[in-house]
């Protein structure tokens, strides 16, 4: 049995048997039954961005006989192509934005530095200001707080200074 994934959350799979004797396909993600398809088809729901999941297939014939498992399929769910670009600019990744509650920002670009954090108005009044400290590849940034508008977050630190565009709604 082959998985072949049309679309980052779509996949399907061919089977070379009679399939007039299957009764419905058990979908398997990350080696764990997830459930069950009449059809070759299924759409995966509740996958994240960035992430990497192992689905694999098995078939139930209609006397309830279950086949192996297919070879497992390594599907990423990629980055709208927007955020994708802005983490490949410069290694630095703020999602989700816009945002209203909470923002993650990704901070490949600065490894073995601290840096400071400022969240400015287009006024240029900061509403945020923080030190994180060396070698924080990820950290979440409360900005419930914030009024809605356009900011700019700036990270800064000795040998750099990064800006990136977020919509605060």
């Amino acid at each position: 049995m082959d998985i072949i994934v049309n679309k980052k959350e779509k996949i399907k799979w061919e089977i070379d048997a009679d399939v007039s004797n299957i009764k419905e396909y058990k979908i398997y993600k990350d080696g764990k039954f997830l459930e069950t398809s009449p059809v070759r088809s299924y759409i995966a729901k509740s996958l994240k961005t960035g992430q990497t999941y192992e689905f694999a297939v098995s078939s139930v014939s209609l006397v309830g006989i279950e086949s192996d498992k297919s070879n497992i399929v390594n599907v990423t769910i990629p980055f709208p192509s927007s955020i994708h670009q802005q983490l490949t600019d410069d290694g630095i990744l703020v999602y989700p934005n816009p945002a209203k509650d909470l923002i993650t920002i990704k901070t490949g670009g600065l490894p073995g530095q601290s840096f400071s954090f400022y969240l400015v108005d287009l006024y240029g009044h900061i509403f945020i200001s923080k030190t994180v400290e060396k070698d924080t590849d990820i950290f979440n940034q409360r900005i419930d707080m914030v009024p809605e508008g356009m900011y700019i977050i700036k990270l800064v630190s000795d040998k750099t200074c990064i800006t990136k565009t977020l919509v605060v709604q």
